[in-house]
């Protein structure tokens, strides 16, 4: 909600900006966030290409202790499974909440099995506000090896992490 959703239309305004054809597009969003499905509506309504929005439940909320977050994982990896296997995504981009780590882990599952028939390149961004450690969600991707690419958006940070790439900051 709110910062990870602005910073991912800014993301997608640049991608569309250079390659078009990334669409249709397919916002997967927590079921709890009132806002984002929203604010993708309004970006989307900018642009004439075909969307969809898909709800699944929270890894993690916020402030949730660590413990009971695996049975809500848990949870949330089954809605996103589904998600991908009817989506089957070429390329998936995340930047960083709890909420991408089931997507992410199915897109991976899915391009090994054979299940995606074009694979699908997942794309991770670490948010602007994680300037010297990553955020618990980059962490498990980052030291997993299930992004293709690793973004951050400050040097300090990728100078910290070998495997991560830095271009500049999304805004």
């Amino acid at each position: 909600t709110g910062g990870h959703t602005a910073e991912m239309i800014q993301l997608l305004k640049s991608m569309i900006s250079l390659e078009p054809r990334y669409a249709p597009r397919c916002y997967i969003v927590a079921e709890t966030d009132a806002m984002s499905g929203k604010k993708a509506a309004i970006f989307e309504h900018q642009d004439v290409s075909q969307y969809s929005i898909s709800y699944i439940p929270r890894s993690r909320e916020v402030g949730q202790k660590y413990i009971t977050s695996i049975f809500t994982t848990l949870w949330a990896l089954l809605y996103a499974g589904i998600v991908v296997l009817r989506h089957r995504p070429r390329v998936l981009l995340v930047n960083g909440p709890g909420t991408c780590l089931p997507l992410v882990v199915w897109c991976r599952l899915a391009s090994f099995s054979g299940l995606i028939f074009h694979g699908c390149k997942v794309i991770y961004v670490e948010s602007i506000a994680r300037v010297d450690h990553l955020s618990l969600t980059g962490r498990i991707i980052y030291n997993l090896g299930l992004a293709h690419c690793f973004y951050v958006q400050w040097e300090e940070l990728q100078a910290k992490l070998p495997r991560s790439l830095y271009v500049g900051r999304v805004y």
